[in-house]
C-alpha cells in the first residue's frame, strides 16, 4: 500500500442530495488527522513518542470513526476501503518511523 498524501474527498451525491452533518464532521476529523499524520512524517526532526502517540489517535479513533462512518454509507463500500487502507498505511509508517528513530537514538547512546 502506497501512503496517500490527501485523505480521499467525501464521494459525489446526486443533484439535491448533502452527506449529513454527521458524516460531514466524522469526514473532518479524519481527514485533519491523516494530514497531521503526513507533517508529521515530513519532519526532519521527530520524536519517537509523539510519532507512536499519533499512530494510536489514528488506529484508536480515526479507523473506529470510519467503521462508524460504514452504516451510513452502505453504498460507498469502495471509498470506505480507500479511506481504511490511507489510514492503516500512515499508521504503520508513523510506527515505522518510531521504532527506527528508536534504533538510532539507541545506537548514539
Amino acid at each position: 500500500m502506497a501512503r496517500q498524501l490527501c485523505f480521499p474527498d467525501l464521494p459525489g451525491l446526486e443533484i439535491n442530495q448533502a452527506w449529513s452533518q454527521h458524516v460531514l464532521d466524522a469526514h473532518t476529523r479524519i481527514s485533519s488527522s491523516h494530514k497531521q499524520a503526513i507533517r508529521f512524517l515530513q519532519l526532519e526532526e521527530n520524536e519517537p513518542m509523539r510519532l507512536r502517540l499519533h499512530s494510536k489517535n489514528i488506529t484508536n479513533r480515526s479507523i473506529p470513526l470510519l467503521k462508524a462512518l460504514e452504516n451510513d454509507m452502505q453504498n460507498y463500500s469502495e471509498w470506505i476501503r480507500e479511506c481504511a487502507e490511507a489510514l492503516v498505511t500512515i499508521a504503520i509508517d508513523l510506527a515505522k518511523m518510531a521504532n527506527a528513530l528508536d534504533e538510532v537514538y539507541v545506537d548514539t547512546d
